[in-house]
């Protein structure tokens, strides 16, 4: 008896808003461990297969570009199957992307594993997200959404620690194929842990206009737009994008420091990544979402000017100003994201994520093949100012917003939302 009720309360726990953020969060993880290594594995792949900066700048730009256009069609996919299923599909894909990847012959099919990985990424933020904030009020909104960007971080930390161990003693090759196996368990965890029921999901969008009809609603808004662009614009700098592809190739080939400390500096930076969404996000709970996105964007571009102003001072300095860096260069997008689920209605919520996320993820992953060529003609340090720029563009972007009080600025709609 005692048995089969902790196994009941086990169940509930699972079910219940706090098991879905962990499952959620691991997932997370595992699509950002797979972005985190590539920098690591660059280097390496530049000299087997005779790469440029600008062949880098595309593959990682293109491949972001059709991965975050994925993310549009999910809010239309979602009114006919179980969004635990887009999820787990999605994993599935990672993990024979990690296969392709690690077993490729030449730069295109190296190329090819890179694109898989990126569209099976493609459904965690518009779909875990909006699953997050269906069961999270307001109020808690942007410590659940950041809680879920943190897992992702949390993956991206772990690889320089877990995979530099590994490249040095299996190479890169042997390292993706054993990062396959997370994605093909996460699958399984995520088709048969989830509690969504089909009823659930009809109810949900019962009330709901056509997608296309909320599509031009949202399009139609001006906050929703500003939204948006600041997304856009940035996304140049963004974590996981263009800062985090090229750092580790500065230190290394500009700075000419070693290959550990290059490891040691880039998992500083990820710490912070780690750091920051929680942090900030928290705080936009509190104070505001506008605010807290002022301070992130401001903030990274401080100290990316800084981090340039350092050049080849001692590690120690260089660490902490990407420690602090990775703070705000990693959370604008939670920030942006929960900013988004205040304005938009429940029935609205699953295209406007899809929008956002299209737009942020694959308009905005133009930015590291234009910093590529940047970065051939002009050298790092011009990508890395032209970032900093970047930044506060996207703080300028927000100004126009004419309300501050985020949760309360409703989308005009013909229909009743549900």
């Amino acid at each position: 008896m005692e048995a089969t009720s902790r196994r009941v309360a086990a169940a509930r726990w699972i079910a219940g808003p706090t098991g879905l953020l962990m499952l959620l969060s691991c997932a997370h993880a595992v699509t950002h461990a797979f972005g985190g290594l590539m920098p690591l594995i660059f280097p390496s792949v530049m000299s087997e297969f005779n790469l440029t900066y600008g062949d880098i700048g595309f593959l990682v730009g293109f491949t972001t570009f059709a991965g975050g256009m994925f993310q549009l069609v999910y809010g239309w996919l979602d009114r006919f199957v179980l969004r635990k299923f887009i999820l787990a599909a999605g994993q599935f894909v990672i993990g024979i992307s990690c296969i392709i990847t690690g077993l490729a012959p030449a730069f295109p099919a190296f190329f090819l594993g890179n694109l898989g990985a990126r569209i099976g990424s493609s459904p965690q933020h518009p779909v875990g997200n909006s699953v997050l904030a269906e069961r999270f009020p307001a109020s808690e909104r942007g410590s659940a959404l950041s809680l879920h960007v943190v897992g992702g971080n949390i993956g991206t930390v772990l690889v320089p620690v877990v995979g530099a161990v590994l490249l040095s003693l299996v190479g890169w090759r042997a390292t993706l194929l054993l990062l396959s196996i997370a994605p093909f368990l996460l699958t399984v965890a995520l088709a048969a842990l989830i509690r969504e029921q089909r009823d659930a999901r009809s109810a949900r969008h019962a009330a709901a206009a056509p997608a296309g009809q909320i599509l031009r609603q949202i399009l139609g808004n001006r906050t929703i737009l500003l939204i948006m662009l600041a997304a856009v614009v940035g996304a140049a700098g963004r974590g996981l994008g263009a800062l985090n592809t090229y750092l580790p190739l500065y230190m290394n080939r500009d700075l000419g420091l070693a290959t550990p400390t290059v490891n040691i500096l880039y998992t500083m930076l990820l710490v912070g990544g780690v750091i920051g969404p929680f942090a900030l996000g928290k705080l936009s709970d509190k104070i505001g979402r506008r605010p807290v996105l002022y301070l992130s964007y401001c903030g990274a571009a401080a100290f990316i000017f800084l981090f340039l102003l350092l050049g080849d001072a001692a590690p120690l300095l260089l660490g902490l100003a990407l420690l602090v860096q990775g703070i705000f260069s990693h959370s604008d997008s939670v920030i942006l994201t929960a900013f988004l689920a205040d304005v938009a209605t429940p029935a609205q919520r699953d295209v406007a994520f899809s929008v956002f996320f299209t737009v942020a993820f694959g308009v905005g992953a133009l930015w590291p093949t234009v910093l590529g060529r940047v970065a051939d003609s002009y050298g790092l340090v011009a990508t890395f100012g032209a970032m900093g720029l970047t930044y506060l563009m996207a703080a300028l972007c927000l100004v126009p917003i004419r309300s501050s009080q985020e949760g309360k600025v409703p989308i005009r709609s013909s229909h009743k939302a549900g």
